[in-house]
């Protein structure tokens, strides 16, 4: 359809300057318009808008409205007034059927309908393709669902002096990116990655006096002292597409991970020693759904996703001392689980900038759809040759960071 010579010089502005919002509405067809002006949205004007229906004359930097008569009125607008993207047309809502807000509120406003049910454009309003970078920090703690025995007390009924679960990894923090792409009016593709390197912790036993034995030797082979020390990273990479919907946002893309580990055990009196290096090599697609709402002029997001990934893993394994000198390497294949979720929040400084936090949990592997621990393989040095897979990570942290938007 064709829009009047006001209204195509209204939607070229819009595109030609990536204003927060645009607030137009109409109280209805034939009362006169209310109408917040591109500089007042631009200057951060608090002014509070009329009643709906009071008369107010036109902005002076905003072509006039159409009249009533004008067909352009019933006409469908693509980019003042948005469908869900369902391929469903609506006619432009009534200035009647919004709460007042402020222009400060407008430019903080998502969505065709804004928050609340007023008309107000998403804030990334510039012409195709619209782009946004960020950066930040991830902080992570992992938290250690399998837990291996090392060393125990037979005089003590077989209490547990040393285990891997003594060595708490505990919380790390890292670096994250993401760049995000308009395809279309309802389709955006996104790249991220974040990495995390520094969960190390070392658990020791000193030496008493008192006989210890462990699972590795025989009965009545003791030691007296021991210390095991473990070190995780962890990269993450995707690949999503987001397609808008009416009520959700829908996700589905590729996935990669590598988390890889690294664990020693050394022993005492007399001396043993057993380090493990494993990695595992995740690779797969995934599925999920977002939503956002807003609320006080924040954005907030929740999201969820999930897959099933295909796991290519490798570990190194040497011994010495009273556990004999010994290579033994493996190379295995098999299927893992990863789910991840999370909230965040956003606060537009302005067009181009804003402040992002959040929340977010990351599972990996799930019982026999697991990954290969190093904890698992130290304590499989006496088992049949091979790597075990059965171990699952949990990671739950903070978010933070900047966005720049184009």
């Amino acid at each position: 359809m064709k829009l009047s010579l006001s209204r195509a010089l209204l939607v070229f502005a819009g595109l030609a300057v990536c204003a927060p919002a645009y607030a137009q509405h109409y109280t209805q067809w034939s009362a006169p318009v209310y109408r917040v002006s591109h500089s007042a949205l631009l200057q951060g004007d608090e002014t509070v808008p009329p009643a709906p229906g009071t008369a107010v004359e036109s902005s002076d930097d905003m072509p006039a409205a159409p009249t009533p008569a004008d067909p352009a009125i019933q006409s469908y607008d693509p980019v003042l007034d948005p469908a869900p993207c369902v391929g469903t047309a609506q006619p432009i809502n009534n200035y009647t059927a919004a709460a007042p807000q402020t222009a400060m509120a407008a430019k903080r406003s998502k969505g065709a309908m804004g928050c609340g049910g007023s008309m107000l454009l998403d804030c990334c309003c510039c012409p195709e393709p619209c782009v946004t970078f960020e950066v930040g920090g991830i902080f992570l703690r992992r938290e250690n669902p399998d837990n291996q025995v090392f060393m125990t007390n037979p005089a003590a009924g077989g209490a547990v002096v040393l285990q891997s679960d003594d060595a708490q990894l505990g919380w790390a923090g890292g670096i994250q990116f993401a760049l995000t792409a308009k395809l279309d009016d309802c389709t955006d593709i996104q790249l991220s990655y974040f990495s995390i390197s520094d969960w190390s912790d070392t658990a020791r036993v000193l030496d008493t006096g008192v006989d210890y034995e462990t699972p590795f030797t025989p009965v009545g082979f003791f030691f007296r002292a021991g210390e095991f020390g473990y070190r995780s990273e962890l990269q993450n990479f995707e690949a999503n597409v987001r397609r808008e919907g009416r009520n959700w946002n829908w996700l589905y893309g590729f996935r990669h991970i590598n988390l890889t580990e690294n664990a020693y055990l050394q022993l005492t009196n007399p001396n043993a020693e057993v380090t493990t290096d494993v990695s595992n090599h995740l690779y797969g697609f995934q599925v999920g759904a977002e939503n956002d709402f807003c609320l006080g002029g924040v954005d907030l997001n929740v999201w969820g996703k999930d897959g099933i990934y295909y796991n290519d893993n490798d570990q190194v394994c040497l011994t010495s001392g009273n556990f004999g000198n010994f290579v033994v390497t493996g190379d295995d294949d098999g299927v893992a689980f990863v789910g991840d979720a999370g909230i965040r929040a956003q606060y537009d400084i302005n067009c181009n900038w804003s402040l992002y936090g959040g929340y977010q949990v990351l599972w990996v592997g799930l019982d026999s759809d697991g990954i290969a621990l190093a904890p698992a393989q130290v304590a499989k040095i006496v088992g049949p040759p091979g790597t075990d897979t059965n171990g699952s990570a949990f990671y739950h942290g903070a978010t933070f960071g900047i966005q720049m938007t184009r």
